[in-house]
C-alpha cells in the first residue's frame, strides 16, 4: 500500500517516515530514450544519497516510470524503466549506500498520471522516478 505523502529528504524527521510513503525525484531528468542522467540531476542524486546514509534504518525501492502514451513499444518502455531505475541504484551504491538496501522496479508506462499528456509538465509527471520506503528498521 503506497502513502503518496511526498517528504522533504533535507527535514524529515525519521520518527514520521512509514513504509509505503513515496518521495518523486521532482530534480532528476534524464537524456531522452536512455537511462543517462543529465548534469543537473546530480544536487538530486546528491540529496538522496546523503538522506540514505543519514538514515541507516530505511530499506527503498527505487521506481522508474516512463512518458508512453502512444502504447506502441511495451518491451522498450519496461527495459527503458527497468534501466533508469537500476541508473540511479547504480549511483547510490558507488556513492557508499549499502546495495542490499536498494531495490528496483521498473513500471514502464502502466502509472501515467496523465494518459495522453496535452504539455511538458504532464509528459514529466509521467517520466518520474520515485522513491518508495520499504522498511524501517
Amino acid at each position: 500500500q503506497l502513502n503518496h505523502i511526498q517528504f522533504n529528504m533535507d527535514s524529515v524527521d525519521l520518527n514520521m517516515i512509514e513504509v509505503g510513503m513515496v518521495y518523486q525525484m521532482k530534480e532528476l531528468f534524464f537524456i531522452p530514450a536512455t537511462p543517462e542522467f543529465l548534469k543537473r540531476s546530480y544536487g538530486e542524486l546528491e540529496r538522496l544519497k546523503q538522506f540514505l546514509a543519514k538514515n541507516t534504518v530505511l530499506k527503498v525501492e527505487v521506481r522508474g516510470h516512463v512518458n508512453g502514451p502512444m502504447q506502441t513499444n511495451p518491451e522498450f518502455y519496461q527495459l527503458l524503466s527497468d534501466q533508469r531505475a537500476a541508473a540511479v541504484k547504480a549511483f547510490l551504491v558507488e556513492n557508499g549506500v549499502e546495495k542490499a538496501r536498494i531495490a528496483t522496479k521498473g513500471m514502464a508506462n502502466k502509472e501515467m498520471r496523465y494518459a495522453s499528456p496535452k504539455n511538458e509538465f504532464e509528459a514529466i509527471e509521467n517520466r518520474r522516478v520515485e522513491i518508495v520506503i520499504t522498511t524501517v528498521k
